[in-house]
């Protein structure tokens, strides 16, 4: 049965990715890394090992976690058919943000966000799991999502060109974004609503016509020339996640 890679501990003081046997291998999957906000129901959830066992569980079936099978359900495999979360995670990477656990249910607070460790282990599991797509899952943690390392040698990692694909919710910051990834090819980073929330659950069709768009998209647009009357959107760097 596939499953899991042997577990490995990036940072052994928070949630460290679950990277499925077969990542990589899955042609319509590629190298796809989905990335959640955070777990809840007490202290024990920031040991390192969580979400591995967690992601295990669910793909053994002894778990059945909404989250987890609205996302598989949204990708197709190379017959056309939806991924089961049994056939989905043992394709994909998969890790939270957060380093701790939500302190109100579903509910995140700022210094939660800005937090630099969180924000530094990020671009180490880029590096690492070396991803060719990533999907943020929820529209908080899309808008929270740091363009470069913080601290003094701040290092842009948001490429300045665009892509001209937008994630499929409203707001600033819509264009979905080229990161560098050291040792690799730049990996497309977009987002999508939280499974858990009705907006996802009215616009799924909407949502799975995008990751359709999404994992194939390859386009980048040039950013604008410097002294051009025109601004492209590209050009609104995510430098104020930049902390």
């Amino acid at each position: 049965m596939k499953g899991l890679r042997k577990f490995k501990a990036l940072d052994r003081t928070r949630h460290n990715p679950a990277i499925g046997s077969c990542y990589g291998k899955e042609a319509p999957l590629n190298r796809l890394l989905i990335v959640g906000m955070s777990h809840y129901g007490g202290k024990y959830v920031t040991s390192p090992d969580f979400t591995y066992h967690i992601v295990e569980a669910v793909i053994k079936g002894e778990r059945r976690i909404p989250y987890f099978t609205k996302i598989a359900r949204l990708f197709r495999d190379s017959d056309e058919r939806p991924y089961s979360p049994q056939s989905f995670y043992p394709c994909v990477a998969f890790y939270n943000f957060l380093p701790d656990e939500f302190r109100i249910r579903q509910h995140v607070q700022e210094d939660q966000w800005l937090n630099p460790d969180a924000q530094k282990f990020f671009f180490r599991v880029l590096d690492y799991v070396q991803p060719k797509r990533v999907l943020i899952t929820g529209e908080k943690l899309w808008r929270a999502l740091p363009s470069c390392l913080p601290g003094r040698n701040r290092g842009r990692r948001v490429r300045e060109d665009g892509t001209g694909l937008f994630v499929p919710f409203g707001g600033d910051d819509r264009e979905c974004c080229w990161y560098a990834v050291k040792g690799s090819a730049d990996c497309l980073v977009g987002a999508i609503t939280h499974p858990s929330t009705r907006k996802f659950n009215q616009h799924r069709d909407e949502i799975r016509r995008w990751i359709q768009r999404f994992m194939t998209w390859t386009s980048r647009v040039p950013p604008t020339v410097p002294g051009a009357n025109a601004q492209s959107s590209s050009q609104q760097p995510r430098g104020e996640r930049c902390r």
